[in-house]
């Protein structure tokens, strides 16, 4: 599926990333596969399964991240999980040097997000007590002659390491202590981990960073 979007998006042409679309589709139900076999709890796998086997059979968006915010949602009204971590792949259609794909992706997952914010505001077992945490697990590069900005993570290919596009990201915070501004200042990734932890009331592991952000504050 890779190599065949790969291919369309080379051609440069709208009917030619349809086709490869529909038959990237077509493949995934398929051939695609779930693993269970974590899962300790025997609900959570019937429920995983059960999902699952309905979208195969035809029923329900082929997009990966529809389909995981769906299945998030179905989570979030069936167990009310105290944590729930939803980790969206489809801007990695960067990869494949389409800038407008690249930007109808960022758009499709900004929508996305926010559906599962309104369901904090709606289902009383997370209402006015639920935060959310928004971030990308890695930048991109920046744009600067013989790179390839947006299309890559790293210059891992030029022997140089990550520049400092790679190395930095942003994060939005929504949520109960979370007031509104904009903070410019750098603080660590795992200031995410810390500051759940800490809305959580749990304490971080031993050796764990337990750097928290906060509006004007970047420590306990």
């Amino acid at each position: 599926m890779d190599r065949l979007m790969r291919h369309a998006a080379s051609l440069g042409s709208v009917e030619a990333e349809l086709e490869a679309s529909a038959e990237a589709a077509r493949l995934a139900r398929s051939t695609s596969r779930i693993a269970t076999g974590g899962l300790r709890s025997p609900e959570a796998r019937e429920f995983l399964e059960g999902q699952y086997e309905t979208w195969r059979q035809g029923e329900g968006t082929t997009s990966h991240d529809a389909f995981l915010t769906q299945r998030a949602l179905a989570c979030m009204r069936t167990f009310a999980p105290s944590v729930l971590c939803v980790a969206y792949g489809e801007i990695d259609c960067a990869h494949y040097g389409s800038w407008s794909r690249y930007v109808d992706a960022i758009r499709r997952t900004d929508e996305l997000a926010w559906r599962l914010w309104r369901a904090t505001e709606e289902l009383p077992e997370y209402r006015d007590r639920t935060q959310m945490l928004i971030l990308p697990d890695h930048g991109r590069e920046l744009d600067r002659p013989g790179h390839f900005g947006f299309i890559h993570h790293s210059d891992f290919y030029t022997g140089e390491g990550a520049d400092e596009g790679c190395r930095r990201v942003w994060m939005l915070a929504l949520g109960p202590g979370i007031r509104a501004d904009t903070v410019d200042r750098p603080v660590p990734l795992t200031a995410a981990a810390a500051t759940g932890l800490e809305h959580l009331q749990l304490e971080a592991s031993r050796g764990a960073a337990t750097l928290v952000w906060r509006k004007g504050s970047s420590s306990r």
